[in-house]
């Protein structure tokens, strides 16, 4: 049993308040035997994290221009048509002018590179055949990623020059490696890794580990949660009676991540699959799941959730009513887009119970007619008034219901995979994810109502994501090797102006320290603890139900959800008190907790380990002397180190991100 006086000796002297070494003195600091490579001449950090599997590090976090830039990709395929990037300059094209694609022109009169793309397989040559085609335009070309991280460092150094905004000092090379494991994996780094990447004299060794995590199936798995919970949120495909899948949109997302599917792909994928989602079918499409998770039969909840994610437009408000604050937006447009969704159906196989996702005819909501099938609504004034497919500034759609003429679903999907508000969101989604604030508050709320801070790098990373097709890894990793990811959380008093937590603009001249997510503080428990036991299924289950607790579904249109995962006292004490914990803080065979114990370190170097192994640093003196000195006074050595292993696993610093 956990001595509690001890621990909570522990807390009061230091132990759990972030930053505390920072008015404490430099830490005591371990001699660290560790070479700079591996024996095949890999960085030792590297190999700590996989073995002697071969890196190669490129520019970008170290301004080591020494390695070869990533090349750039080709552009997607879909539907056997090439797909590039519809960059436009105008933040967001949500006119409601319904025009035919046609040539336009550069402002210096030079032309737009144009591509022709249909999708879903039909004819591209009218309107009628359910395969419009519109004219993908992509305004610049792809950039080394060193130029790309260079610009983008460059535009942010000119905003806190005009905001006098002095940036903090670089973190260090520990508080960095935790940040980034955290951001890419969705975990702390273990004791090896860590002191490995420290030790490493390589003078890239930063743009190595990005490199070599994005390459993981760690990253996969980690960034495959973070899609699934904006898809269908933390409660979503959880009930025994939902319609959806998780585990299987999940796993679908992981292979396409692994893969590195391009986006835009994803998101046509998504929107326009048919389908089963169990396995066991031969219709079996793991893609059906974001749809079945937002499904209503009129559609309207997958009308709001997939402009929302997907683009960034926050609509369900102009399902009843104009939009308060952006012209352009009312009740036609948000019909209109739900217009897309009347041929979806969801059919349920009596015997096997599996789901299927499909579509078929729509005769409309009034003649019956095929060739017009419209919807109605009833406006403000009481009158009904007919909608049909339409998406803002895109092209003319056919009003036919027929599936064999219009795939009314095929169409949305390719409009919104060569939007160029598809880009824009999804790099504020990812920006957002490293630095809990993106260009926008809310990040899925963007339209000339709710103008971004940073205008041009939003624009710049939007561009380069497309010419780079689209591809998610590339992304995050420019965005890991940004100047503002390596700066510390430590805040001066001139920093005032930049303060996003007191509702100013972010400026990201410093690290803004916030609470992990759930599924962090869980992967990063398992991590420090290492306890083995578990089947790989128990170990799933134990996981969402230990997420469950946090996340409520507030019952709205939009699926939209509170993460009540907030360090309160209540939740501190539960967590303190949790299964999770207890098995994090046994001295089981296999665990941190006993190797520590039993193995020929000193009292002292067993402390610096447990720091290292839980809050990626060494203790300061003051900790170091209290904790040596807790060892020896105690008389059982084993439940001292229990006793400070479990106020570092409880500590505010542990679930921090800072």
């Amino acid at each position: 049993m956990i001595g509690v006086s001890a621990a909570v000796l522990l807390l009061a002297a230091g132990f759990g308040f972030l930053l505390s070494r920072r008015v404490d003195g430099p830490p005591h600091r371990p001699t660290v035997a560790n070479g700079n490579t591996n024996g095949n001449g890999q960085p030792a950090h590297v190999a700590a994290a996989n073995g002697s599997a071969s890196q190669t590090g490129s520019a970008g976090a170290n301004g080591d221009n020494s390695g070869k830039p990533r090349q750039p990709r080709p552009d997607s395929q879909l539907a056997g048509s090439q797909l590039a990037g519809n960059n436009g300059k105008s933040p967001t094209p949500r006119n409601t002018e319904r025009r035919s694609p046609s040539r336009e022109k550069l402002p210096n009169g030079d032309s737009f590179h144009e591509t022709v793309v249909p999708f879903g397989g039909h004819s591209s040559d009218s309107a009628s055949s359910g395969g419009t085609p519109i004219v993908a335009k992509r305004r610049v070309d792809p950039l080394p990623e060193a130029e790309i991280v260079a610009s983008i460092n460059g535009r942010l150094r000119a905003t806190w020059t005009e905001h006098k905004a002095t940036p903090t000092e670089p973190a260090t090379d520990a508080e960095w490696c935790r940040r980034v494991y955290l951001r890419l994996t969705g975990r702390i780094p273990t004791v090896n890794e860590l002191e490995s990447f420290v030790a490493s004299g390589s003078g890239a060794k930063r743009q190595e580990l990005i490199d070599h995590l994005v390459a993981s199936h760690e990253f996969t798995e980690h960034w495959a949660t973070i899609l699934t919970n904006a898809l269908i949120g933390r409660t979503g495909g959880m009930q025994p009676d939902d319609l959806a899948n998780r585990d299987g949109l999940r796993k679908y997302l992981e292979d396409a991540l692994a893969s590195d599917k391009p986006y835009n792909e994803i998101a046509f994928e998504l929107i326009s699959a048919e389908g089963s989602n169990a396995a066991s079918d031969p219709n079996y499409n793991a893609a059906v799941n974001y749809l079945l998770a937002n499904y209503d039969p009129q559609g309207t909840l997958a009308t709001a959730r997939t402009c929302q994610t997907f683009l960034g437009w926050q609509i369900r408000c102009v399902q009843c009513h104009h939009h308060p604050t952006e012209e352009g937006w009312g009740q036609d447009e948000f019909w209109s887009l739900n217009a897309f969704f009347r041929q979806m159906k969801v059919e349920r196989d009596k015997q096997s119970g599996a789901v299927r996702l499909v579509d078929a005819s729509f005769r409309g909501e009034g003649s019956g007619d095929l060739a017009e099938a419209e919807i109605y609504y009833e406006d403000l004034s009481g009158y009904k008034r007919a909608a049909y497919p339409a998406f803002p500034g895109g092209p003319e759609i056919a009003k036919s219901g027929d599936i064999g003429e219009v795939d009314r679903r095929a169409e949305l999907a390719r409009l919104v995979a060569s939007s160029d508000d598809l880009g824009r969101a999804f790099v504020n989604r990812v920006w957002s994810q490293f630095f809990g604030y993106g260009f926008t508050r809310p990040v899925d709320d963007m339209g000339p109502h709710n103008p971004p801070a940073h205008p041009e790098v939003l624009e710049q990373l939007a561009e380069q994501f497309a010419a780079h097709g689209y591809s998610v890894r590339e992304l995050v990793g420019w965005v890991a090797a940004t100047e503002p990811f390596s700066l510390s959380s430590r805040t001066r008093a001139d920093q005032l102006a930049d303060s996003p937590e007191a509702g100013g603009v972010p400026l990201f001249s410093r690290y803004y320290t916030r609470q992990l997510d759930p599924e962090e503080v869980y992967k990063s428990l398992l991590v420090a603890s290492r306890s083995p036991g578990q089947s790989a299924g128990g170990a799933v289950q134990a996981r969402q139900q230990w997420l469950g607790q946090f996340a409520q579904n507030m019952g709205t249109d939009e699926g939209t959800e509170i993460i009540a995962f907030h360090g309160d006292i209540r939740q501190s004490l539960e967590m303190m008190n949790s299964p999770l914990m207890q098995q994090a803080t046994s001295t089981g065979e296999g665990s941190v907790l006993r190797r520590v114990a039993q193995s020929q370190m000193s009292p002292a170097e067993k402390v610096e380990h447990l720091f290292l192994a839980s809050i990626a640093r060494e203790p300061t003196k003051r900790e170091l002397d209290l904790s040596v000195r807790m060892l020896s006074a105690n008389g059982n050595e084993a439940a001292a180190l229990q006793d400070i292993w479990w106020a570092l696993l409880n500590s505010s610093e542990f679930i921090l991100d800072h």
